[in-house]
């Protein structure tokens, strides 16, 4: 058992009298972060806590809310608080853009409200996380009017980013979703720098879309003895969770069994 008290540095406990008291000093600050509990086939395997202080789900003003804001483990600035999927990432000797200089690690993460995804880095020498305020994303070409949740699989040998999205208000629409405003379709972007992104849609379900009802796709872990890549992902109507897997990075996935039901953001 590791123990923290802020997030970011770790201490094993190696005996019971310690693991009492670092769980009295969890009691004594952080009793007002509010628990929600994990279901997984309808079986309670958990409760997981916001890193967040304060009830940021009953409070609709959070993304305006200065003090609940520096209260965040990770320093989102005055862009938002409301945060979901964030992709940190180990940099490699070959990451050459400027931005990510100095940096052991860069953390990707999207928004609900905003249409940006935006930068942190962890600085090496300082150990602080500080935003990477000079570096803006761009996906070409632009199919959809924000990108959310990113998935990224960092391929070394190809020196190669690939970010698996999901879409907001995309074009073009197929026809079994026109007229619906629920249509989120996942997208691959692929990048050798980190920054700047292009769409991917040699093996497209329906161009430009690796799924068109599927999203929410995790990063694919390689399965060395049969070749696949395995990755899950939900489906939009039911909230259920389906295990894909695919021989190629770019795809085309292969859709597998449910995993599980009534989940919304995993890795």
């Amino acid at each position: 058992l590791d123990f923290s008290k802020n997030g970011r540095h770790y201490e094993c406990l190696k005996d019971q009298s310690a693991a009492k008291k670092s769980r009295d000093h969890y009691e004594a600050h952080h009793h007002n972060l509010p628990k929600t509990e994990i279901l997984l086939l309808n079986q309670r395997i958990g409760s997981v806590t916001r890193i967040c202080e304060g009830d940021i789900i009953n409070n609709h003003n959070y993304d305006n809310d200065e003090n609940l804001l520096s209260r965040c483990v990770l320093p989102t600035g005055n862009t938002t608080n409301n945060i979901n999927s964030p992709m940190p990432l180990r940099t490699k000797f070959w990451m050459k853009h400027p931005s990510f200089q100095g940096q052991s690690i860069i953390l990707y993460y999207s928004s609900h409200t905003k249409n940006a995804i935006a930068l942190l880095g962890l600085d090496s020498s300082t150990k602080m996380w500080k935003r990477l305020v000079d570096v803006s994303l761009s996906f070409q070409p632009s199919v959809c009017a924000s990108y959310h949740s990113p998935s990224i699989f960092v391929d070394d040998q190809q020196k190669r980013f690939y970010m698996y999205v999901h879409g907001h208000h995309c074009k073009p629409r197929p026809k079994q979703r026109k007229g619906m405003k629920d249509f989120q379709p996942t997208l691959l972007y692929i990048s050798e720098d980190g920054v700047s992104w292009q769409l991917q849609q040699r093996f497209m379900e329906k161009p430009p879309y690796l799924f068109w009802d599927l999203f929410y796709l995790t990063t694919p872990v390689l399965h060395v003895q049969d070749g696949h890549y395995y990755a899950m992902t939900r489906v939009r109507d039911g909230s259920s969770v389906i295990l894909c897997r695919a021989t190629s990075l770019e795809g085309p996935f292969q859709v597998g069994p449910m995993l599980g039901r009534s989940l919304r953001h995993f890795d």
